[in-house]
C-alpha cells in the first residue's frame, strides 16, 4: 500500500531546526509537485537546487518529517526561483529527457521510489493543513506557530488547530454463495469498481460505522466483522479502516443513488487488483484468494 516503504521508515516528530543544503524541500502549484523526473523515478528538489547556504539563514521553513535518511520541509519559494529551476532542465515526457517538471499527484503512482512517492504525497496533507490554518476560526485573528509541539495557536483568543484526520471505514461484504459487493461512486472520475465506504460520525465506533455506512448506501444488514488492516490516505486526511464482514438476512440491494451510481454482487474474479497503493486494491486481492476469513472476527452480530 501507499505507506509500505519498508526498509525506510516514516518519522514525523517534530523537529525546529533549519533546512540545510541537503534536504529536501516539497513545493506544490495546487495539486502538482514539482520533482526532477529521470526515466521512471522521481524526487523532491534539493535545498540546494533552489538556494545557495546563505540564503538558507534567513529562509523560513517548516520541518515536515522525515523518511528514511532523508529530511523534508516546505517554504514559500519566489515563482521566479521556481521559474528558473524549470527553465534550466525542463523534462520532455515525449522526448524522455531528464527533468523538472511539476507532477500531478494522481500521477505519482506512476513512478518510484515509493518512498518519495509516500512523501510527496503526505507532504501535500501537511501542505492543506497548514494553508488552511493561517487564520483563527473562532475570532478572525491571524494564527502563529506554536513552538512546543505541531500546532498553529490564536494569539488573540488561544484557540489550538490541531492537524485533523478523519477516520474512514472500507467495507467488503461476502455472501453466503461467495459474491461480493461492489460499488462505483457517484460524479467522481474515478470509474473503476470500489467497496462500501465512508467516514465515521461523532460518537461511534468504527465498528457502528461499518453497519450504518451499508445500510445508508445499499440497504443491508451485516455480521462477523473482520477486521483488517489501516491505511493513511494523505488526499483526503483520512485514516482508513478496512473491514470483511458478511451479509445478513436479504441481499436485495436499495441503492443510495445521492452517493453512488452502481452497486451489484459479482463474482470475485471481477474484482481488480491493479494497483499496489490502496487498500481497496488489496481488500480486494484478499478475496480474489477466498482469504477473508483468515482475519479475526471482532463483531459477530448484526445490528438491527
Amino acid at each position: 500500500m501507499l505507506h509500505d516503504i519498508a526498509p525506510a521508515a516514516y518519522n514525523n516528530d517534530i523537529s525546529f531546526r533549519a533546512p540545510v543544503l541537503e534536504d529536501k524541500i516539497i513545493i506544490y502549484r495546487g495539486k502538482q509537485v514539482l520533482a526532477f523526473v529521470e526515466g521512471g523515478t522521481m524526487r523532491a528538489p534539493l535545498f540546494a537546487d533552489l538556494f545557495d547556504e546563505s540564503e538558507l539563514e534567513s529562509m523560513r521553513a517548516i520541518y515536515l518529517f522525515a523518511v528514511g535518511e532523508d529530511v523534508y520541509f516546505m517554504a514559500e519559494v519566489p515563482d521566479e526561483t521556481i521559474d528558473a529551476v524549470l527553465a534550466r532542465q525542463p523534462y520532455d515526457a515525449s522526448s524522455e529527457m531528464d527533468g523538472w517538471a511539476f507532477l500531478p499527484l494522481q500521477k505519482l503512482i506512476e513512478y518510484h521510489p515509493k518512498r518519495e512517492r509516500f512523501a510527496l504525497m503526505m507532504g501535500h496533507e501537511y501542505w492543506n493543513w497548514y494553508e488552511s490554518s493561517q487564520y483563527c476560526g473562532r475570532c478572525g485573528a491571524k494564527t502563529e506557530h506554536d513552538r512546543v509541539e505541531r500546532m498553529m495557536r490564536c494569539p488573540a483568543c488561544g484557540l489550538m488547530i490541531f492537524p485533523k484526520v478523519f477516520p474512514a471505514v472500507i467495507v467488503a461484504i461476502t455472501r453466503p454463495d461467495g459474491k461480493v459487493l461492489a460499488t462505483r461512486y457517484k460524479g467522481r472520475p474515478y470509474a473503476n469498481y470500489a467497496l462500501v465506504a465512508g467516514y465515521c460520525e461523532m460518537g461511534e465506533t468504527v465498528e457502528q460505522t461499518v453497519h450504518r455506512e451499508v445500510m445508508e448506501e445499499v440497504g443491508l444488514r451485516v455480521k462477523n466483522l473482520r477486521y483488517y488492516k489501516s491505511q493513511p490516505w494523505p488526499d483526503s486526511s483520512s485514516l482508513l479502516f478496512g473491514f470483511f464482514c458478511e451479509l445478513e438476512g436479504d441481499p436485495e440491494i436499495r441503492l443510495d443513488e445521492h452517493e453512488l451510481s452502481f452497486a451489484e454482487w459479482l463474482d470475485r474474479e471481477e474484482l481488480l487488483t491493479d494497483n499496489d497503493h490502496s487498500l481497496t486494491r488489496e481488500m480486494m486481492g484478499v478475496l480474489r484468494e477466498h482469504r477473508e476469513t483468515d482475519f479475526c472476527i471482532v463483531e459477530a452480530t448484526a445490528q438491527a
